[in-house]
């Protein structure tokens, strides 16, 4: 909360800031091109009022919320407002101030803490989605730069990742790049050889200073710089810390200019930006015999995480990694940790009717066949013989429940050999036989873990199941 970097690190986070600073301040060209490219998105983009009342109920979560609210906005007039201003969100006789609630349900690496995220009310997020929304378009366009290409992409679309994993294991330039939000990876040439990294972030939300909102306002046309402007406005809003046991107890936070915090509007875009301009800096400055990675993004005020990848495999891009099938093709393929933090849990009461054994079996099947629906390995295929054939009317269920974000592409199905599907987390033959031949075909309240499903979720996720087991896979 209060974005300070490694504190254990006496003036870290103030040379970082500097840093920062300095940077953003000679940008210019960078900038000029960025908004070249986005430019071609604000041609279909005619202000806040225009769009609210067309895009409202695009298909989405909060459909129904967003809905409401709009007609709430017609109702009193407050289109185009400052609506976290109302009276209602004064208090104190201070400034507005920023509600904090925790997302609920959260699973966190073990060094992480629980987030909170800021809430305004679905009226006020209404005045900037669709801003960073034809921004976000415009940051998807590619920048080729430096004899490289540096691309965004928010979507897990197979056919995208197709060619990005595609173009990462090969690149046709100097470099390629991916990046979405804090998380990228990189493949560059070096020396005749070709370097393979997945970088990250650190505290990326909490490591934005005035400069860098600055300068993403840079690409915002000039006619719609007042609808940036409020967002920058709700960024500077007092923030309210309350005791959990006696909520009169409690501390405001006022801060001396914008504050990413979680649930903003404008977070893809700032942070995707930023790791636009990072993996541009890196690739001009990449020399790993003079200087490392860590040190490249100190320089534009970052902290990052570099790991080097020995094999493509290693590669990890929105949770997907690349992966041989039978013919040689590289495929995208969702990695085994995400499986196995969803394999057999559900959050609240088990959908359908039936005894819970039909439920259970009937959730398992189609968790496997909205996952993967395209994949074939020895793994997926054991467990879905092991769960049974997804029902019609299960399958219709789901669709309702999630159908805003299904993307029914038309992939075609593929085969991956188990030596290639587990070459990314180093596997032996028989941790192979294991994972595939014992935990493929668990079945109702069968429950397993050995040190291969271990090696599977510390790459994956940093997490680590039990470290001792008996000759069942049973815990000690």
């Amino acid at each position: 909360m209060t974005a300070i970097r490694e504190p254990d690190e006496v003036g870290l986070d103030q040379r970082l800031c500097a840093n920062q600073l300095e940077f953003f301040a000679n940008l210019d060209e960078d900038l000029e091109e960025l908004k070249q490219l986005a430019s071609v998105a604000f041609t279909y983009y005619f202000g806040i009022n225009a769009e609210l009342e067309e895009r409202h109920a695009d298909p989405h979560q909060k459909r129904l919320l967003r809905i409401q609210a709009y007609k709430d906005l017609v109702s009193t007039g407050d289109i185009g407002m400052r609506l976290w201003m109302r009276e209602k969100h004064v208090k104190d006789g201070r400034r507005p101030v920023l509600v904090f609630k925790q997302k609920p349900d959260e699973i966190i690496k073990q060094s992480s803490y629980p987030r909170a995220i800021g809430d305004f009310g679905c009226p006020a997020s209404l005045q900037g989605i669709l801003l960073t929304y034809a921004l976000k378009i415009g940051l998807t366009k590619d920048w080729i730069v430096d004899g490289g290409t540096i691309r965004f992409t928010a979507s897990p679309a197979l056919a995208k990742l197709d060619d990005i994993f595609e173009r990462l294991i090969s690149p046709d330039g100097r470099f390629f790049a991916v990046v979405f939000s804090d998380d990228s990876s990189l493949a560059i040439r070096h020396n005749n050889e070709i370097h393979y990294y997945n970088i990250d972030i650190k505290k990326c939300d909490g490591s934005h200073g005035p400069a860098v909102f600055a300068a993403l306002g840079r690409l915002v046309p000039c006619e719609f710089a007042d609808e940036y402007a409020v967002l920058i406005e709700q960024l500077s809003q007092c923030i309210v810390v309350s005791d959990v046991y006696e909520r009169r107890n409690k501390v405001i936070l006022d801060p001396n200019g914008p504050v990413l915090w979680s649930g903003s509007t404008l977070t893809t875009d700032i942070n995707t930006f930023v790791n636009k301009i990072l993996m541009r800096h890196i690739a001009r400055r990449y020399n790993p015999e003079l200087r490392s990675i860590e040190d490249i993004a100190a320089e534009v005020g970052y902290l990052v995480s570099v790991e080097r990848c020995a094999l493509p495999e290693r590669l990890q891009f929105l949770k997907h990694s690349p992966c041989k099938d039978t013919t040689g093709k590289w495929r995208p393929f969702l990695n085994l940790g995400v499986l196995f933090r969803l394999s057999g849990t559900c959050r609240g009461d088990l959908p359908g009717r039936g005894s819970l054994e039909e439920r259970g079996r009937d959730f398992q099947a189609s968790l496997l066949q909205g996952a993967y629906p395209y994949s074939h390995c020895r793994l997926l295929d054991n467990m879905r013989a092991a769960a049974g054939v997804v029902r019609p009317e299960w399958t219709e269920q789901v669709k309702r429940e999630i159908g805003w974000k299904v993307v029914e592409e038309g992939y075609p199905e593929y085969f991956i050999p188990s030596e290639n599907l587990y070459r990314r987390y180093g596997l032996t033959v028989d941790e192979m036989v294991e994972v595939d031949d014992v935990f493929g075909k668990l079945g109702h309240e069968m429950h397993y873990c050995c040190a291969a499903m271990d090696k599977i979720l510390i790459l994956d996720y940093e997490l680590k199941i039990r470290t001792e087991y008996d000759d069942f896979g049973l815990w000690r």
